[in-house]
Parts: C-alpha cells; sequence; structure tokens
C-alpha cells in the first residue's frame, strides 16, 4: 500500500499550481467539492421514478393470462434457444 505523508501531498500541491496556475487550480477544487457534494446527496435521496404510460408494462414484465383475481402472474422471458443450425 502507498503511504502518502505530508512532503509528498505538498510536493503534489505545488506541482499542480505550476501546471494549472492559482485561478484554474481554485475551479478544480471548487468543481470537485460540488461533484463531491452532488454524489452524497445522491447516496441519501431516493431516485426519482420515471413517468409511466398507463396500461403499459415495462419490456418482459407483462402479465401473460387472464389470470381473472387468482393471482396468476407470469413473466415473459429471453425466447428459448432454438434447435442448431445444420452443416450444408
Amino acid at each position: 500500500m502507498i503511504r502518502i505523508g505530508a512532503e509528498e501531498l505538498l510536493l503534489i500541491f505545488l506541482l499542480a499550481l505550476l501546471l494549472f496556475g492559482p485561478g484554474r487550480l481554485s475551479a478544480i477544487a471548487r468543481e470537485l467539492g460540488q461533484s463531491v457534494r452532488e454524489f452524497r446527496r445522491g447516496l441519501v435521496e431516493e431516485p426519482p421514478e420515471a413517468p409511466r404510460s398507463p396500461g403499459r408494462e415495462p419490456p418482459g414484465h407483462g402479465i401473460a393470462g387472464s389470470g381473472e383475481g387468482k393471482g396468476e402472474v407470469h413473466v415473459q422471458g429471453p425466447e428459448p434457444p432454438g434447435p442448431p443450425a445444420s452443416a450444408p
């Protein structure tokens, strides 16, 4: 595991300051802070639900058969593989 001490962090900061300059370095730090804040907020909040059209189920999750109150729910899955192709 790599250990980074105070001297290494100072060297990295000075190199970044020389490469980007003080104005751009502060903008990068601000954008990084906003990204981390938004990421943390996204972890806490529930994701918004996608709007659904009335009467439409997502593909592959339809109810097959009548069911008529019996609670029978059939989930449509992928097609089964067909017979192997014959070599000519």
